[in-house]
């Protein structure tokens, strides 16, 4: 259907600002879908007026914060029109259409009443955002072959520990994703006062408690193979080598990583804080 012509005009108008939730969503939209390329000081975002308030970067969950007479619907309809049906073919009916319609009505009514209940950001906070969505546009230069080189490296070391692992305990724990396997060998090998403490219910080998193990203080208490086995989880278990994937998957073909920094993400500071 054509656009209607309020919108068109409201677009082409240099002196409209377009006030949305994730605004970089809406901008990126219109440029790549809808063909117009509008300047990125036009665009003010209601989520980062939230975001400045310490208030969720989610719009139903600041709706509830503030305690909105106007709460977002439920989105399973729009979720069901967004992807294929189990049988590969895509929801069609009109009722559904006018269902998913209303949904979006809902949302647009809930971020102006957020937006309503949060303060303007200052012209300085506003360059702040307008700097942060050109830096994400920019995108970040990552060296994509030293971030294959690291996934290969850390893939190679993952199987040399759990090799050393499953040797330790004799085929018991055979990866240093087996949480429950592997709390299970170090309880009864644990020295007296050493034992793992239920926190919420749960018995944890986290890295504190990991840490806390292979500190120097208990060097003369935990030693050898449990020691060992210890330091093997740990190293296993580290989520830095998990992130070079995550580089290569967001990055484009011209090796930079975009959408990357998100606006006032730290809610108690304001700071800058990254999503992916």
């Amino acid at each position: 259907e054509p656009m209607p012509a309020d919108l068109d005009a409201a677009l082409n108008d240099p002196d409209v600002f377009i006030h949305a939730w994730n605004a970089e969503f809406e901008r990126l939209i219109l440029k790549y879908v809808v063909k117009r390329e509008i300047p990125i000081r036009r665009f003010k975002c209601s989520m980062a007026r939230s975001r400045t308030m310490a208030l969720p970067g989610k719009l139903e969950l600041a709706a509830k914060a503030l305690k909105m007479p106007v709460q977002k619907a439920d989105n399973s309809i729009m979720l069901k029109w967004c992807k294929p049906l189990p049988d590969g073919t895509w929801a069609s009916s009109m009722a559904e259409y006018e269902k998913l319609c209303a949904y979006c009505d809902m949302d647009v009514l809930t971020e102006i009443g957020v937006a309503n209940m949060t303060r303007d950001l200052s012209p300085e906070e506003w360059e702040d955002y307008w700097v942060n969505c050109e830096i994400n546009d920019r995108g970040l230069p990552l060296d994509m072959p030293l971030v294959r080189a690291a996934q290969n490296y850390a893939a190679d070391e993952t199987f040399e520990i759990n090799q050393r692992v499953s040797m330790l305990t004799g085929g018991i724990v055979t990866t240093v994703k087996q949480h429950q396997r592997i709390k299970e060998w170090i309880i009864p090998r644990l020295p007296p006062g050493m034992e793992l403490k239920p926190r919420k219910g749960k018995i944890s080998f986290d890295r504190n408690v990991r840490e806390y193990y292979l500190s120097v203080e208990n060097e003369d208490v935990i030693g050898g193979d449990l020691r060992d086995f210890i330091q093997l989880v740990h190293d296993g278990g580290r989520a830095s080598t998990a992130k070079f994937a995550s580089m290569q998957a967001r990055t484009g073909p011209d090796g930079r990583l975009r959408g990357a920094y998100v606006f006032a993400g730290a809610g108690q500071t304001g700071r800058f804080s990254s999503t992916g």
